[in-house]
């Protein structure tokens, strides 16, 4: 820390001090007042506590919010790559700010770091956001890292399993069953029995059946409509990471990643209400109609 910092500390702790001098000279007076004539000493003790205790309490929290500080920046200091950033960051924000000056571009430089604030929370709770382009390749990755168990959500997504990158997902499943892993996959059908949502699904549900995976069927609509909250489409990897997507026609809008605890069990939560409200899936046998 620098001397002019150093100098600076001691200054705001030297303000305090005495507004603290005075609270207790009030204090104590208040007291003096009270007590006398039966002890002249207590409201002198009771000032001289008052103002030990606050000038204590402030030494602290300067030291702690000093401290703070301190640390964050041996941390940035000691990561090269990051300690470049945030200066360029730094420069560029200033420079818009003082330099421009336009409402504007004020205004789009804070959303602009307020955005990069609210990103790098999510991730430091294990949240990330997923490149809608990118998401088939990753989420194919992740069925080639799982060990034991997949379980799974198919919701919205018919179109996906006929596409070339849904036959791709679908064979690191069948590596992943060869290498004795448990696969689940609940398909929440669209609309309801009376609808045609089934008979887009059946060549799907079939094969993935014959791969080992065990295929359930839960209609989106019916005599017991799917709560809302239960009409989504994720993937859970070893209880280690859900996926989780929105679909329309077929193309994935928007995809997230966690590795939050407590997203995950939510979402086995749901899986397993899912399946309790499914029926298991027995593929046709020569042909002949289920």
């Amino acid at each position: 820390m620098s001397e002019n910092s150093e100098k600076e500390k001691l200054e705001r702790l030297s303000r305090v001090s005495w507004v603290a001098v005075v609270i207790a000279l009030s204090v104590g007076s208040i007291f003096a007042i009270a007590f006398l004539p039966t002890s002249s000493l207590l409201p002198i003790a009771v000032a001289l506590l008052v103002t030990i205790i606050i000038i204590q309490i402030t030494e602290i929290r300067e030291r702690s919010s000093i401290n703070r500080v301190i640390g964050i920046y041996e941390q940035v200091r000691k990561d090269e790559d990051l300690h470049k950033m945030l200066s360029e960051i730094t420069t560029s924000y200033f420079k818009v700010k003082d330099v421009i000056g336009h409402a504007r571009y004020k205004q789009q430089a804070k959303n602009l770091i307020e955005k990069c604030r609210d990103g790098l929370n999510a991730l430091s709770l294990g949240r990330l956001e997923v490149p809608a382009e990118g998401e088939a390749s990753f989420t194919i990755e992740l069925v080639s890292e799982c060990r034991k168990e997949l379980l799974a959500v198919s919701y919205k997504d018919e179109e996906w399993w006929s596409d070339a990158l849904g036959e791709k997902y679908l064979e690191k499943h069948k590596e992943f069953i060869n290498n004795k892993g448990r696969a689940e996959r609940v398909f929440i059908i669209q609309g309801s029995p009376k609808g045609d949502g089934l008979s887009k699904l059946r060549e799907t549900l079939d094969k993935q059946a014959s791969l080992g995976i065990s295929v359930y069927t839960v209609y989106e609509e019916g005599s017991s409509p799917l709560p809302e909250v239960l009409r989504r489409d994720f993937v859970i990897y070893d209880d280690k990471y859900v996926r989780t997507a929105e679909f329309e026609s077929g193309i994935v809008r928007r995809a997230t990643l966690s590795v939050n605890s407590a997203d995950i069990t939510l979402a086995k939560q749901m899986f397993e209400e899912l399946r309790a409200r499914s029926r298991p899936w027995q593929p046709a046998v020569g042909g002949n109609p289920r």
